[in-house]
């Protein structure tokens, strides 16, 4: 049996969420007041004392957005409140946006709608790469697996919105010998390391799309990893076994997909074009 993590397509009910297994809550719940159920649903968190902290700075979040909309203005106070009010127009500011509930920390933070949210997150990748650029970037399919070294890739991807879909695999958990290269905390020792990042990448984009495979790569999911959901675009090697890094590599060769990887020995980078060099011999025929 393969064992794929996806994020619902429709909105989980908070108690099935609050009632899974704390080692498998992974992503949060994402709330609208606009819509009654969602409304009814935040009201009776609060009421029930599963939310132990509140977090609400969605006033200084729009205020981000018009000044990332116009950065060349050298906004006033006043000038700043009128736009404001002129982009909420009668919307309660407590309705704008998304609660989002994390149901490993019980806390409920207040943010952007979707669309605005990534727009001021990837504001100050202006002028690094184009808006083309970005949006192609965030489009991409990106696999990953192995999540030690592979944690700060994964966390960097997400904080510079370079994917549309990303797949990590690992089949470990955390162990306190790992915490050299891994940037988590005690209370998550014994966690699967897939879900660790997971949240992670969640409490910075509460809107990203991940994928779990918290088995790591095997022969039975591998297939799926490549293909499931669209054919990935990029492959990231970042496992210590040698089965799973020939095994990725011959799945990429056959699809021409590119394979990335990075090592903390040495800090080496290893790229495998299979896309352009498709007859290209498996790990550059080194092994």
């Amino acid at each position: 049996m393969v064992t794929i993590w996806r994020r619902p397509t429709t909105q989980p009910e908070w108690r099935a969420l609050l009632a899974t297994p704390d080692g498998e809550q992974w992503y949060p719940l994402v709330l609208d007041r606009a819509r009654p159920e969602d409304a009814a649903a935040m009201d009776e968190l609060m009421s029930r004392g599963e939310v132990t902290f509140v977090h609400d700075t969605i006033g200084a979040q729009v205020r981000d957005l018009i000044k990332c909309r116009g950065p060349s203005r050298p906004w006033t106070d006043d000038d700043l409140t009128a736009a404001v009010g002129e982009h909420l127009g009668n919307q309660d500011l407590q309705v704008y946006g998304r609660w989002v509930f994390y149901p490993w920390s019980r806390r409920l933070v207040h943010v952007l709608p979707p669309l605005e949210y990534a727009e001021v997150r990837a504001d100050r990748n202006r002028n690094k790469i184009t808006a083309a650029e970005q949006a192609k970037l965030m489009k991409l399919k990106i696999g990953l697996a192995g999540l030690s070294v592979g944690n700060a890739v994964a966390v960097t991807l997400a904080l510079e919105g370079l994917f549309g879909e990303l797949r990590m695999a690992d089949f470990d958990t955390l162990d306190l010998s790992n915490m050299n290269r891994l940037r988590c905390t005690v209370d998550q020792i014994g966690l699967n390391k897939a879900v660790i990042c997971a949240r992670q990448i969640y409490e910075m984009n509460p809107f990203a799309n991940v994928v779990l495979y918290p088995d790591g790569i095997t022969r039975e999911n591998i297939g799926a990893f490549f293909d499931d959901g669209g054919r990935l675009d990029i492959a990231i090697d970042e496992c210590d076994g040698m089965f799973a890094k020939f095994k990725i590599r011959e799945e990429a060769k056959a699809r021409r997909i590119p394979v990335l990887m990075e090592t903390s020995d040495r800090g080496m980078l290893d790229i495998e074009r299979f896309d352009l060099e498709p007859n290209r011999p498996l790990l550059h025929g080194l092994v």
